[in-house]
């Protein structure tokens, strides 16, 4: 699950598995802002193509016309790709550079055509998704990890950030108290999830 923040909107972007465990917390959240906070699921009007690999930045540039190289891992914005706005986060879980493009559901099609007769892009399903993803360590929601295991147990002390890791910090994350703790004390954790390599 992951989040990019657009002036007075968050697009959040959940794990199929979690949907609905996540979408039954963000509704109980809402009430929590104090405000005018509404809640719109997108996911029958968008359509979400992840390129992966070295070449996947230059080939969104390609479609908008546009230099992406100040566009650093992590953030999004909004492009023209052939006449439709569409949200493009560069990320990826393949452990190589990457971006992941929301296209409107009427526009769809059109981009699919578009990027597969590309001769740069070569299509690929989650079978290959899944061993570049193992390869870089990452985690697969369901299989490698689950809401029983910490990410201290599963060695992603590394997506906290810094000062998220502050027991003092003012507005402490949901679940921060057994993670903080296991921080502080390594002999807390009783579970470690590790990668092998064969030589």
């Amino acid at each position: 699950c992951h989040s990019k923040e657009h002036g007075e909107h968050v697009y959040q972007v959940v794990n199929a598995g979690c949907a609905p465990k996540d979408l039954k917390h963000f509704e109980e959240q809402l009430g929590k802002f104090g405000g005018d906070v509404k809640m719109e699921v997108l996911w029958d009007s968008r359509g979400l193509y992840a390129l992966q690999g070295p070449k996947a930045v230059a080939i969104v540039e390609k479609l908008a016309g546009k230099d992406l190289s100040k566009v650093s891992f992590g953030e999004s914005l909004w492009l023209n790709l052939l006449g439709a706005e569409c949200l493009v986060s560069r990320c990826g879980y393949t452990g190589e550079d990457g971006v992941e493009i929301f296209v409107p559901e009427e526009a769809a099609v059109k981009l699919w055509n578009a990027l597969k007769n590309m001769p740069e892009v070569k299509l690929a399903a989650l079978g290959a998704r899944d061993a570049l993803r193992l390869e870089a360590g990452l985690c697969l929601y369901g299989h490698d990890i689950d809401d029983t295991i910490t990410p201290i147990e599963a060695g992603l002390t590394w997506v906290i950030g810094k000062s998220r890791r502050d027991p003092k910090a003012k507005n402490p994350f949901i679940g921060a108290e057994p993670i903080l703790a296991q921080i502080a004390d390594k002999s807390l954790v009783k579970k470690l999830r590790v990668g092998l390599m064969q030589p």
